[in-house]
């Protein structure tokens, strides 16, 4: 009797636990920043460069400068977890702020930021 009582609370558990590759995966995760946040950098840099844990596509891209206005970034491009942003032409010294939306596999959105300075 025992024996069948664990057969079926086996068989249900089955039923009642989704396999391991229908869980839930977890949202993309940022990785490190190119130049990296709190940069003081000399020049600009002719691309940003978001590195995350699994393959991301842009969502939204907004970058202000030093006054807070938003500057015309390049287009985005997404590789292999990789999100580049070309760097608008001549950007001026100060405080820059990007801040991105991605798409995670997952399929959920995935904001993250970046502060660095030039000059």
């Amino acid at each position: 009797m025992a024996r069948l009582f664990f057969l079926v609370c086996l068989a249900l558990s089955a039923l009642v636990s989704p396999p391991a590759q229908l869980q839930a995966r977890a949202h993309a995760q940022l990785l490190s920043t190119d130049p990296p946040s709190g940069a003081v950098l000399a020049a600009a840099p002719s691309v940003i460069r978001f590195s995350f844990n699994e393959p991301v596509s842009p969502v939204l891209v907004r970058w202000l400068g030093p006054d807070d206005q938003p500057l015309a970034a390049g287009s985005p491009v997404s590789r292999d977890g990789t999100l580049e942003i070309p760097a608008p032409t001549n950007p001026p010294q100060g405080t820059h702020l990007i801040t991105v939306r991605v798409m995670s596999l997952d399929g959920h959105a995935v904001p993250v930021s970046l502060a660095f300075s030039i000059g």
